[in-house]
């Protein structure tokens, strides 16, 4: 969703609209991939948000970490690696928006923002 938000063209008159740098890192990207790689290979920088990336209404899928570091993004994925299934997370950039949030509806040609 934020990739194509990322290539809208919206005019807010003296307003900027940014999209905050992701990555999805899935079980292959854990395999392969040091922390220091996926988060440095991303533009990613610490703070990041670590969140599942599939909501599925379960209380799990609206579990969120904030990390500071690489070794908490390490204990992270190692948490959610855990417990059989495969967890894939989406781990973007924490931007303090001071408590305003701003949600984009996109459907096709048309765009609307609260």
């Amino acid at each position: 969703m934020l990739d194509s938000a990322s290539h809208l063209p919206l005019s807010l008159q003296s307003a900027t609209v940014g999209v905050p740098y992701q990555v999805v890192v899935d079980d292959e990207k854990k395999t392969k991939n040091s922390v220091e790689e996926m988060v440095m290979g991303s533009n990613l920088r610490f703070p990041v948000i670590a969140k599942p990336l599939y909501a599925d209404g379960t209380m799990k899928s609206h579990e969120l970490c904030l990390v500071f570091d690489a070794q908490g993004l390490r204990e992270t994925l190692n948490k959610n690696a855990g417990g059989g299934a495969a967890t894939t997370v989406v781990l973007q950039e924490f931007v303090n928006h001071g408590g305003a949030v701003f949600k984009v509806y996109v459907a096709g040609e048309h765009v609307r923002w609260k």
